[in-house]
């Protein structure tokens, strides 16, 4: 399959799953976030998070792509899989934490962490499976 197909096929998968990600645990997120989902959704230029997000994806399945390559992993779903369960955990998770705790205190940025985590955890690992999958 071609690269840059795989590549933005992947990063639309991973933009519905993130879809269906906020959808499910939206209510919670918004709650943590203090705001309402009105005010989400009538913010101005919204098509620019979500621009912002695909580009995201793009980022994440480029340098997943890149590290299946020199861990050489290409072809090991199981290595792959546990390798950056691991790395999504490691380089999600500190960041992610300490981004939402600083401004919105312990318990909503604890909240926000939950799903922003999960989510990155959910891409991070099925960029892995889509590219040793479909490209390798």
């Amino acid at each position: 399959m071609d690269y840059w197909l795989t590549i933005v096929g992947i990063s639309v998968v991973l933009n519905l799953i993130g879809g269906l990600i906020y959808g499910v645990f939206g209510a919670f997120w918004v709650n943590a976030l203090g705001k309402s989902s009105e005010e989400l959704r009538s913010r101005p230029n919204n098509w620019v998070a979500y621009l912002f997000s695909f580009f995201r994806s793009i980022t994440i399945t480029v340098v997943v792509d890149f590290y299946l390559h020199q861990l050489k992993l290409t072809g090991d779903l199981q290595g792959a899989l546990v390798t950056f369960s691991i790395l999504a955990v490691g380089f999600s998770v500190g960041p992610v934490v300490n981004h939402h705790i600083f401004p919105s205190g312990l318990g909503n940025g604890l909240k926000l962490s939950l799903v922003d985590c999960g989510y990155d955890l959910v891409s991070i690992v099925l960029a892995a499976a889509g590219l040793v999958l479909l490209a390798h």
